[in-house]
């Protein structure tokens, strides 16, 4: 069974690090990826209130077996 690396990186660097533990581990990878993107600050800010309020951010389904 091969293993799978699901990350989310807003600004790249966890993309990055994601990549060279699926390329040293052998594993697949899949990128989390949400359906609207502000900014930043207003990311920051619209995530903290969804999260306060126990609201789940829209994310695109994953398409891996």
């Amino acid at each position: 069974m091969k293993s799978l690396v699901v990350y989310y990186s807003y600004t790249g660097n966890t993309k990055r690090l994601a990549r060279e533990l699926a390329a040293k581990e052998a594993a697949d990878i899949a990128e989390v990826k949400d359906l609207r993107r502000p900014g930043k600050i207003k990311a920051f800010s619209l995530g903290c209130f969804a999260a306060m309020c126990g609201r789940p951010w829209p994310i695109q389904p994953l398409d891996v077996d």
